[in-house]
């Protein structure tokens, strides 16, 4: 996977969502977009402060790794990069999406509304090559879903900002390392997924994985879907 180019600093890391368990809920559906593969995302677990944060004039980031697999064997890999930041000008907000630093086109959304109905109900487009699937084998598709994610680079930076700001008046910056407080909780479950050998985590992540399915019994994206 390749790092993100724009990383949150550590105050506002610290700023973002005390809801890191994600809600396993998620569900995946392939579709045929002609030669290639795309998907519907519904019901990803989206953080509890996400009406807040977008709200924020900041760049709300979405990476969502896609792996399609055939008979457990992974077939090809895919990175989507969402970015969604309000104008306080025009009092809208923009979209951008982009699958392996290709982008496509970007869309508008006049309310938050409809930023989270878009975002309920995710169409993913060109995340496989219909060309990689394998007629009559059973496939699946799995989506990894991390919100305003980081990179391992900073995490240095991220460590010595928790050791200043997390340090309580009788146990100082390591008891706070241990997790006596709600920054160095979220850090923690950070560093985890780092020490798991992750090069890139969040404090906010779901997994949908799709049902099998073979090529020939791919259908198009429902009409209305890709808004």
């Amino acid at each position: 996977m390749q790092p993100v180019k724009h990383i949150l600093s550590p105050a506002l890391l610290i700023m973002l969502f005390a809801g890191i368990l994600p809600a396993g809920a998620a569900e995946l559906i392939p579709v045929a977009e002609g030669n290639q593969l795309g998907a519907q995302l519904r019901a990803v677990h989206l953080p509890d402060t996400l009406r807040k944060d977008l709200v924020s004039g900041l760049t709300n980031r979405m990476l969502i790794r896609m792996t399609l697999a055939a008979d457990e064997r992974t077939i090809s890999r895919s990175v989507v990069a969402i970015g969604i930041k309000y104008d306080l000008w025009e009092e809208s907000f923009r979209m951008t999406t982009s699958v392996d630093d290709r982008e496509q086109p970007a869309r508008t959304l006049a309310k938050i509304e409809d930023v989270l109905s878009v975002l309920a109900d995710l169409p993913l487009s060109a995340v496989a090559q219909s060309s990689d699937l394998q007629p009559g084998r059973p496939h699946t598709l799995t989506a990894e879903v991390l919100f305003d994610p980081i990179d391992r680079e900073r995490m240095e930076n991220i460590r010595r900002w928790v050791a200043r700001n997390s340090a309580l008046p009788s146990g100082g910056a390591q008891a706070a390392a241990g997790g006596s407080s709600p920054s160095a909780t979220l850090f923690n479950a950070i560093f985890e997924q780092y020490a798991a050998g992750a090069d890139i985590a969040s404090a906010s992540r779901d997994t949908a994985t799709s049902a099998p399915f073979k090529p020939e019994q791919l259908k198009p994206r429902p009409a209305g879907s890709q808004r």
